[in-house]
């Protein structure tokens, strides 16, 4: 099988004379768009869009001879070593050899020892909802639990064990206590919580923030996710979208999407300032519309969904991938690639409920029938049998250093949590 693929992308068309000697044409430039651990990109770009004949090097081997067509030509150059420098040379006629170098990212260690808790003694609910991870001595996780009668939803991690708290939400002044179904920090005195409203830890309290019913409606909030606490946007029931300043609410037009939005994903890239965040929506349990959604200022717009089956539920991207799961495991490496490819086939057959990452070298990914799984750069490790928890079902999962941490239900009247740490 050939190391590379080439993807020709025209950007600009210039209108030059076919000389590639000429004083007034200058020479290409190759320089290095991305890497992964076993993936390197590089971009061609050059002033004349038919520039003659010119030969791409990897080390001492010759990757492929091309003639510049078009302004911008994006190669792939695959099936690399992790971790390992390459030298990448471009030849062209009349012109100095240009050189750039590019090192592959290394591969992360499947070796986590996983500890289980079960939380509560049983009641109408038992389920953790969702869970994130500050530190390797400090994490929550958020549902509801039942101790002797009375409703927990929310749980402290120490780094040991787990405590059982109780958030109350506000309604007409007075408190009442319900399922919390998501929480998003910043730090451990900068938390969000949300479910039936939406609250805010200062590092004293909770504090209820005032979400208009104008805004949201009775919707329930399904996942927070944000920048900083000043610019925060919430997801949900039927749709529903918005955003929060710091003051104030603004409501984010979707179109005529109005199936649950299940999970948000968002990344910020400081070299340009730009943020991408993206929603994934669909009835997941029964035939309906996939949409993946793109959110922008006060709108949200449908993404291409072409590879996805309509039960997709979680998603998870940083620069270098894109990953969607549900009924498989899906991926892009860029957004403007043609459809999502199922990566895992053979890997799991169960669904695939969450996914999270430290980078695309390190992610984990749950789901029903006690599904955990790790990807390391390269591989994906299957703990579902190690683990041997058949009857949980676990709804979402964070990773961050060398913690990694899934919630859900075991069905008897308890919350499963596992908590993996690495060697």
């Amino acid at each position: 099988m050939k190391s590379r693929i080439f993807i020709a992308l025209l950007l600009i068309g210039f209108g030059c004379q076919h000389n590639p000697i000429s004083i007034n044409i200058k020479p290409p430039t190759l320089t290095v768009e991305d890497v992964n651990c076993t993936e390197v990109w590089l971009k061609i770009s050059s002033s004349c869009a038919n520039y003659d004949v010119i030969t791409l090097k990897r080390d001492t081997t010759i990757l492929d001879t091309l003639h510049l067509a078009t302004a911008d030509t994006t190669i792939l150059d695959a099936n690399l070593r992790p971790s390992h420098t390459y030298t990448y040379t471009l030849a062209t006629v009349g012109a100095t050899n240009i050189t750039t170098q590019a090192r592959t990212m290394d591969t992360t260690s499947h070796a986590f020892t996983w500890q289980s808790f079960t939380l509560g003694d049983g009641g109408d609910s038992y389920v953790l909802h969702d869970v994130a991870i500050i530190n390797d001595t400090l994490a929550y996780a958020a549902g509801d639990i039942y101790m002797g009668g009375t409703m927990y939803n929310l749980a402290r991690w120490n780094g040991q064990t787990w405590e059982l708290q109780r958030i109350p939400y506000n309604y007409q002044g007075q408190p009442f206590y319900n399922s919390i179904q998501c929480i998003y920090t910043f730090g451990p005195n900068d938390i969000w919580i949300a479910g039936n409203g939406i609250q805010h830890w200062d590092g004293l309290k909770f504090n209820e923030i005032n979400l208009p019913i104008s805004i949201w409606g009775q919707n329930q909030i399904n996942k927070i996710w944000g920048i900083s606490s000043s610019d925060l946007y919430i997801v949900g029931n039927s749709g529903s979208i918005a955003h929060y300043n710091g003051a104030n609410w603004t409501q984010i037009s979707n179109g005529a999407i109005s199936v649950d939005i299940n999970d948000m994903w968002g990344m910020e890239n400081i070299s340009n300032n730009q943020t991408t965040i993206l929603c994934t929506s669909s009835t997941i349990y029964y035939g309906g519309v996939e949409n993946v959604l793109s959110l922008s200022g006060t709108t949200a717009v449908t993404t291409n969904t072409n590879g996805l089956p309509w039960s997709i539920r979680g998603i998870y991207f940083d620069s270098r991938c894109y990953y969607i799961v549900g009924d498989g495991i899906f991926y892009k490496h860029s957004l403007q690639d043609a459809s999502w490819q199922n990566l895992v086939q053979g890997v799991t057959t169960n669904y695939v409920e969450s996914i999270r990452g430290n980078a695309s070298n390190d992610i984990i990914a749950a789901g029903d029938h006690g599904t955990i799984l790790h990807f390391n750069g390269i591989s994906w490790h299957n703990y579902t049998q190690q683990l041997n928890t058949p009857a949980a079902i676990f709804y979402a999962s964070d990773i961050k250093g060398n913690i990694a941490i899934t919630v859900g239900t075991l069905g008897d009247g308890s919350a499963i949590v596992m908590v993996g740490k690495r060697n």
